[in-house]
């Protein structure tokens, strides 16, 4: 978003606070029956904003649980217990929020009953969203002024202090007098399909049952509404990390059906038949289940490595343009490590830096053993 246009939003959306601060004052529901979360994309913020769904569990955990998500992002959340219910976001989420579709989902969810809504994200739009759909009580954040009628706001502003996106959407829980998780973590729970297909998967594959299994995924960096292909560490570098896995563990190279992502695990498979292509083989679920499975994951700053915390895999990703302070592996130190270049931990930097030596390293640490 340019300065200009930033400042006008910033502008709008102050205005706005004061006009509606006045219906905001909605009060903690003390047993709530229906209660909405309202993050509809992406997969790794969906993640991110697991530890708050387990706060807003355990406040109350006789409350139906909806939330409303994206259908990329939905696959995310689909086994979850704390849920009770999956909303078709729609046209909405990835900053694309058409008034016409606001009010058609205002009018659906409040059919819905809802008491309390929980917003982890900076759109204004999403605050108003609740708000219109008559939910009383809203928890959310106050993005530089732009949280909308919101019962409880948890003020961030990233021009001026870089946190990680958990700790912020922890925030939202906070406002609103919650008890945190004593041991915030990302959440990922496979369906019995999922788990199904990633095991049918590694039967079908000529492994060595007594090796490790390690996963590599070489692409990332887009997502509904955005694309940002420098994300990725160069594709050759995961293929010096295979050549140098291969024979010492089961590597298996993922991906999705997309030509672009075939084409990467083409490229790092090489035609090693001891690396294992499965690009397009399993959908987002069965990937999660099989990051259950495996000893250790290698990616980008994707959906996917975020995906392999949650699913309580060891996890080494590798950063660049992006912030590490705001985005990193949400996760034992003795599990994850974030890598990126020297200097640029707040982003800026390019994925190019990061040197296959200081990956290898990164590795042989949460193994803890070397090869």
């Amino acid at each position: 978003m340019s300065g200009g246009r930033d400042r006008l939003v910033d502008s709008a959306g102050g205005v706005m606070h004061l006009t509606l601060r006045g219906l905001g004052r909605g009060r903690l529901p003390q047993h709530p029956a229906r209660v909405l979360m309202i993050k509809p994309c992406c997969i790794g913020d969906v993640l991110f904003a697991t530890p708050l769904l387990a706060a807003v569990s355990q406040a109350w955990p006789q409350a139906r649980i909806g939330w409303l998500v994206g259908k990329h992002s939905r696959a995310a959340l689909l086994g979850n217990p704390r849920l009770s219910a999956l909303l078709d976001a729609g046209a909405l989420g990835a900053n694309h929020y058409p008034f016409a579709a606001m009010l058609k989902m205002a009018r659906r969810l409040r059919g819905k009953h809802f008491a309390a809504a929980f917003i982890p994200d900076r759109s204004p739009a999403l605050a108003l969203l609740a708000l219109i759909a008559g939910i009383p009580y809203r928890a959310g954040l106050n993005s530089r002024g732009r949280g909308l009628g919101l019962s409880a706001a948890a003020a961030v502003d990233d021009r001026k202090t870089a946190r990680h996106e958990v700790d912020i959407y922890l925030d939202v829980a906070r406002a609103a007098g919650l008890p945190l998780p004593p041991d915030p973590r990302l959440e990922y729970y496979p369906t019995a399909a999922a788990q199904a297909a990633a095991d049918a998967l590694l039967l079908s594959l000529p492994l060595e049952r007594d090796q490790p299994t390690i996963t590599i995924h070489p692409g990332g960096g887009v997502n509904p509404g955005a694309r940002l292909i420098s994300k990725r560490w160069p594709v050759e570098r995961f293929a010096a990390i295979a050549a140098q896995l291969a024979g010492r563990a089961s590597v298996l190279v993922l991906g999705s059906r997309g030509e672009d992502d075939r084409q990467l695990a083409a490229a790092v498979q090489q035609g090693d038949t001891r690396i294992h292509n499965i690009a397009g083989r399993l959908d987002l679920a069965a990937t999660g289940a099989l990051l259950q499975r495996a000893a250790l994951h290698i990616g980008n700053d994707t959906g996917v490595s975020h995906l392999a915390v949650a699913c309580g895999c060891r996890t080494v990703g590798i950063f660049g343009p992006t912030s590490a302070l705001r985005y990193e592996l949400y996760g034992p130190p003795s599990q994850v490590r974030s890598l990126y270049p020297a200097g640029y931990e707040d982003g800026g930097g390019d994925t190019a830096d990061v040197a296959v030596e200081r990956v290898w390293a990164a590795v042989t640490e949460v193994l803890s053993f070397e090869f």
